[in-house]
């Protein structure tokens, strides 16, 4: 299944790179959204699409959300998962 992954939430530090509304589409069997447009954290965090969507991420707007800290809270905080 592909999801579109969407940053909905930053950390409002001065050196964020990373912007609300930002996004990229990944494959995925693991992650959840379907019903609530939310990342199972309990999925997100011992699947390897957290690589996944870094990469992504850096690829398409060369931000690293891990290093950002998105990506080391639950996911539903930060982004929005969306089945396409």
């Amino acid at each position: 299944m592909i999801f579109k992954i969407t940053i909905k939430e930053t950390m409002r530090n001065n050196y964020s790179k990373a912007e609300v509304g930002m996004y990229v589409e990944i494959s995925s069997k693991q992650l959840s959204g379907v019903e609530r447009n939310y990342i199972n954290h309990f999925k997100f965090n011992d699947n390897n699409d957290i690589k996944v969507i870094r990469d992504a991420f850096m690829q398409k707007y060369g931000v690293d959300l891990y290093q950002e800290g998105l990506l080391s809270y639950p996911g539903d905080k930060y982004l929005k998962c969306e089945p396409l």
